[in-house]
């Protein structure tokens, strides 16, 4: 019956039908390519809208914090682990009398006293093991040389491995 069927299909279409049937695997493979393309193209039109959308929320998120942080009465720094103060919010910087761009850059040693940067030194180990340091009847120096009674949480800040990048002090 198959040789009867090939001899037919060549008499009849004048092409050998096995040259039909790669014909035929030749257009499905073209057409499955053509299928991929669509889906691989929607795929990415879908992806580009997500992260669109993902960067707007990331930035509206940012801004609710920056506006928390601002806002806040209390003062916050943060530090890398070298100690110097990397970022601080408006009540940092005023309630000591530096401004913004003075305290940026400073090491937190200089803005404590004696004993509030002992005990911050010897945090910073539980800060590594715990993640937090609560440090009670703390001092910060103001520039004009007063001192400022406070109480100082320390939490540790990591990138995104887990590694210890700083500490931020509340």
């Amino acid at each position: 019956a198959n040789w009867l069927n090939t001899d037919s299909f060549l008499l009849t279409i004048k092409v050998p039908v096995q040259v039909f049937r790669t014909i035929c695997a030749i257009i499905v493979a073209w057409a499955i390519g053509g299928i991929l393309q669509i889906f691989n193209w929607e795929i990415r039109s879908k992806l580009e809208e997500a992260q669109i959308i993902l960067r707007q929320q990331l930035r509206e998120s940012e801004e609710r914090y920056m506006e928390i942080v601002e806002g806040s009465s209390d003062i916050i720094h943060s530090i890398d682990t070298d100690g110097f103060v990397i970022c601080t919010n408006r009540q940092g910087y005023k309630l000591l009398g530096y401004s913004q761009a003075e305290l940026i850059g400073k090491h937190i040693k200089e803005i404590c006293g004696d004993d509030t940067w002992k005990d911050l030194e010897k945090g910073f180990e539980k800060l590594r093991r715990e993640g937090s340091v609560f440090i009670d009847g703390g001092k910060l120096i103001k520039r004009n040389g007063e001192k400022l009674d406070v109480a100082i949480h320390s939490m540790a800040m990591y990138d995104s491995k887990r590694h210890l990048v700083g500490a931020r002090l509340t």
